[in-house]
């Protein structure tokens, strides 16, 4: 028997809601020391960024107005956008707030509580992380709406016997000790615990829960949308070299910014070439 083989783009597989696609542009870090990490762009860069959105006619949108276009309440611009900040860094209080508010765009900064409160920080981000203080004073920032990053999920964790890890928000802890797996129940209670405690400390320390969570990596499930739904935590952003798309609402598609160091390089990004996207094979 033949079999037919088609290759569909991947932006096929979520049709109806082409019409309402917005870029959703995830930064890190701004610094202008020399380094070689591809995620981090310099102050000068990200000034030029911010000034080709404008001169393009871009318009950066919050997660409230998307929220809102997905309901059928409010028109998005013919040009939107999302400004999106991962990690809790240091550098969007000094260098990217500054440049957003002279531009009025609205952004989207997501923190790790216990990277906040010094736990299991990385080692190339210690005394580059956003202090409470720091943090509060951002909060009173009317552009910038702040969400979780998880409490204690961006790290890995053992995924096998064989010794392999694995994210910990989306992988059953293995128990090298006792030669079994996390039980669902057990995996649904550690990641509603942790998402708890990143819902209770920012509530704490800036006064409103927060209203939605980037997930580390970009990876979750059902289980983790059930836990930080119920929690508040409505939005859910991810990973992915998609647009966002109101149909796809509460999931928030977002594109990393990596080694866009050039305006072209940025205007690549923004453009989502789909010649570069992956294939969906169907056999």
């Amino acid at each position: 028997m033949r079999r037919l083989l088609i290759l569909i783009p991947g932006w096929f597989l979520f049709g109806a809601s082409l019409a309402a696609e917005v870029p959703v542009l995830v930064y890190h870090d701004i610094r202008d020391v020399p380094d070689v990490d591809e995620y981090v762009v310099t102050t000068r860069m990200f000034r030029e960024q911010m000034a080709f959105l404008k001169q393009q006619g871009y318009q950066p949108v919050s997660l409230g107005r998307f929220a809102e276009a997905a309901a059928g309440k409010a028109a998005l611009p013919a040009k939107p956008v999302m400004l999106s900040f991962d990690d809790g860094l240091v550098s969007f209080y000094n260098i990217a707030l500054p440049v957003l508010e002279e531009h009025g765009f609205p952004a989207i900064l997501s923190v790790s509580t216990g990277w906040l409160d010094g736990r299991r920080v990385p080692a190339d981000y210690r005394d580059r992380l956003l202090s409470w203080d720091q943090l509060r004073a951002v909060s009173r920032s009317p552009l910038v709406e702040i969400i979780s990053h998880a409490d204690d999920l961006h790290h890995d964790i053992p995924a096998n016997p064989q010794g392999n890890q694995a994210p910990a928000s989306i992988t059953r802890r293995y128990d090298a000790a006792g030669r079994h797996y996390e039980t669902e129940p057990d995996f649904r209670a550690r990641i509603r615990a942790d998402l708890a405690r990143s819902a209770q400390r920012l509530r704490t320390e800036l006064g409103k829960a927060p209203p939605g969570i980037a997930w580390p990596y970009g990876f979750y499930d059902q289980i983790l949308a059930e836990e930080a739904t119920a929690l508040g935590m409505r939005y859910q952003l991810t990973l992915a070299e998609e647009p966002a798309r109101t149909g796809q609402f509460p999931r928030v598609n977002r594109l990393v910014m990596r080694s866009v160091n050039t305006i072209a390089a940025f205007e690549s990004t923004l453009r989502i070439d789909r010649s570069r996207l992956p294939l969906r094979f169907i056999e």
